[in-house]
């Protein structure tokens, strides 16, 4: 870990020489400027992975066993092979689509 603590000076001193070279903006000015744009690509990135691949569980409701559904999908914008589509299953249970899929319903 140590050697970690003692990289970290000396990368950001290099960079902060390059950024010195490279443009007549003193080199804070530059991070500061990046640095939110960085974060924001990272919470779009977050946000995308969130609904379309991590893996979360189905976001339906109290379905015919009085329960929420416990299926894994690939993220919350997709409901379980059982409810993604309007169908009555032959056990009685029957998909409404009224419902909305993601909405915060405490079983996460």
């Amino acid at each position: 870990m140590n050697d970690y603590l003692l990289l970290l000076p000396t990368t950001l001193a290099r960079i902060a020489e390059r950024l010195d070279r490279v443009s007549p903006i003193p080199w804070p000015f530059w991070i500061g400027g990046l640095f939110p744009l960085y974060l924001a690509a990272l919470s779009v990135v977050l946000w995308f992975m969130r609904g379309a691949v991590w893996p979360v569980r189905c976001a339906y409701p109290v379905t015919s066993r009085k329960r929420d559904c416990r299926s894994v999908v690939a993220g919350e914008w997709r409901g379980c092979r059982h409810h993604n589509r309007s169908v009555s299953y032959w056990f009685g249970h029957t998909v409404n689509h009224r419902i909305r899929l993601g909405t915060g319903h405490g079983s996460r």
